[in-house]
């Protein structure tokens, strides 16, 4: 090749090398570690990872040899056990068999949130996954959202049901309320065909059948109060009665 073709390809791979750097280091500051490992040869690199995690991982090392001290150090006592079988070794190529990765959310020992991932790297001639980079990401504000969008939704859902069940019992007792005066009309009409030339009868008949409707009116009113308190549309007000005169109606 002529020197300067040849120092253009030379300047071209050096840009892409550089462009690709500049990517990976560019995703690496989404996760707080970052891990190339071997599934074959159960061997692992630390490419990065905070001051706990170069303790106890060092620079590279056996996957045997740490993979009892992670859960204790990294999870909460409740997540260690889903945690645990999250790392394993035995079972990743498997779990691995027809995706790129397996991730899984867990609570760490001071109360943050965190996802942990296996990124297949590459693969042998059988499809299995030799090379992975296992990363984890701080994910404490994005869960303590979630988790608190689920408690609304949680309480407004329990809202809603103690509503449905108020709203049933309102109405099971208002039915047999409606029932009453309902009864009442029917009675004093009955009553009053059967005194029909008893004008004094005649007289108490419509009086009782006024009173019930009257009554029966009052229902109805309490029953559209309830779809208005249910919207927040109901208005209260203060009246002034009389007490003899609502217990000689309920008498």
């Amino acid at each position: 090749l002529h020197p300067r073709v040849r120092r253009q390809r030379q300047m071209c791979i050096r840009d892409r090398a550089t462009k690709r750097s500049e990517i990976i280091a560019a995703i690496a500051t989404l996760y707080v570690t970052i891990v190339q490992a071997n599934v074959k040869e159960r061997t692992y690199e630390l490419l990065k990872g905070h001051d706990l995690v170069q303790k106890i991982l060092g620079q590279k090392g056996k996957i045997d040899d740490v993979m009892e001290r992670l859960p204790t150090a990294f999870a909460a006592q409740e997540e260690r056990k889903k945690y645990r079988e999250f790392l394993d070794f035995d079972t990743l190529t498997e779990r691995l068999r027809n995706t790129n990765f397996v991730s899984i959310e867990f609570m760490g020992v001071n109360g943050e949130w965190r996802l942990a991932r296996f990124i297949v790297k590459s693969r042998d001639a059988y499809g299995n996954a030799v090379d992975v980079f296992y990363v984890v990401r701080d994910i404490t504000e994005e869960k303590s959202r979630e988790l608190m969008y689920q408690k609304q939704l949680k309480e407004s859902m329990e809202d809603a049901h103690r509503a449905n069940l108020s709203k049933t019992a309102f109405l099971r007792r208002m039915s047999h309320d409606i029932r009453t005066p309902i009864n009442g009309i029917r009675g004093m009409v009955e009553i009053g065909r059967y005194y029909k030339d008893d004008l004094e009868k005649q007289s108490d008949c419509r009086e009782k059948v006024w009173e019930a409707s009257g009554f029966l009116l009052d229902l109805v009113n309490d029953v559209l109060d309830m779809n208005k308190l249910e919207s927040g549309q109901i208005q209260l007000s203060e009246d002034s009665f009389d007490l003899q005169d609502i217990l000689n109606e309920v008498t």
